[in-house]
């Protein structure tokens, strides 16, 4: 029972985190952990999926039926109601490739992703530009501590209205289907000369991603510029 408690008070911990609700000092410690504990990592990648998928179940009302304690769970304990979540969370994956990109994924600027109250740490930049040739695959490090990672673009394809829309997908390695990531419109070009925009790390899993850069309100398929990255 005292690892089940532990279990709860982290799940709970790491829920207030993804959140913004811990102080800086509680995300600071909470960071330092997931730093040096791997298996930390992906419970938190774990919250955030069970987060999206429940929050799905509430838009459907389809929440209270399952949160509504039934009748063997009294007789089986505990072990009975963590197998009915885990059956739970397995008929959230067909949704979690057709799924909605969450809100906040990508943003111009690092405090419209919303991610609490301490300044997050920014990643990059990294640059994405048409280049003759094969071009080489960009990565991006797989990071312990969430942060927002900066995305420079020089377009290749003229905007009539001066914006841009991006839309980054997981290109389904391994077998997966494509999943949609994030989508964000009325990208612009900033002082330096580049289109930027932020990301949200917690939205990356391992695996690669497809990003199109179109002009914004153009019907065209093959209008824009296409790039990729990995995350080891």
């Amino acid at each position: 029972m005292e690892v089940e408690a532990a279990s709860a008070e982290e799940i709970d911990l790491i829920a207030r985190y993804l959140a913004g609700r811990l102080s800086e000092t509680e995300s600071t410690r909470l960071e330092a952990r997931v730093a040096a504990e791997p298996g930390l990592y992906e419970r938190v990648e774990e919250v955030l999926r069970l987060q999206e998928g429940l929050a799905v179940l509430a838009q459907r009302d389809d929440l209270d039926a399952l949160l509504r304690e039934p009748p063997w769970r009294k007789r089986l304990g505990i072990w009975a109601a963590a197998a009915a979540l885990a059956l739970a969370v397995i008929g959230l994956g067909a949704w979690w490739a057709s799924r909605e990109p969450p809100a906040g994924v990508l943003a111009l600027s690092v405090a419209d992703l919303h991610m609490g109250a301490r300044a997050p740490t920014i990643e990059g930049p990294y640059v994405f530009a048409r280049t003759r040739g094969e071009a080489s695959v960009l990565e991006i490090p797989r990071l312990n501590v969430r942060s927002a990672i900066e995305l420079k673009f020089v377009p290749s394809v003229s905007s009539a209205g001066g914006r841009y829309r991006l839309t980054v997908q997981s290109s389904g390695a391994g077998g997966g289907g494509r999943a949609l990531v994030g989508t964000l419109d009325s990208a612009a070009f900033g002082p330096d000369g580049y289109v930027t925009v932020f990301l949200d790390s917690a939205a990356l899993r391992s695996g690669r991603y497809d990003l199109a850069l179109e002009p914004s309100g153009s019907a065209r398929a093959d209008e824009g510029d296409r790039f990729e990255f990995r995350v080891p």
